[in-house]
């Protein structure tokens, strides 16, 4: 069975949000994003390769989000949740 992963990074490698910000949106990516298998909060204690695309400290990663990638507005809405531009990756595995 394949696997999809949905990953939404911070723009900028070094950056991370707080946890309150976290929180706020991880829940608006679960809704976005009603009938994926999984939802992951991943934070590094330093800038990591993120499937080749970048580095980052942090990602939300969903598995099988079964959509195509976020609108604009979407990403938009997560990024002022955060606080931070964004940039999502749609890899298949």
């Amino acid at each position: 069975m394949s696997v999809t992963l949905l990953r939404i990074v911070p723009a900028r490698p070094d950056w991370q949000p707080t946890e309150e910000a976290v929180d706020a949106a991880a829940e608006a990516l679960r809704a976005m994003c009603p009938s994926a298998d999984e939802f992951a909060i991943v934070c590094y204690a330093e800038p990591t390769l993120i499937d080749e695309s970048g580095a980052a400290r942090f990602e939300l990663r969903v598995r099988n989000p079964a959509r195509p990638r976020l609108s604009p507005a979407e990403l938009d809405r997560l990024a002022t949740l955060l606080g931070a531009d964004l940039r999502q990756l749609l890899v298949p595995s």
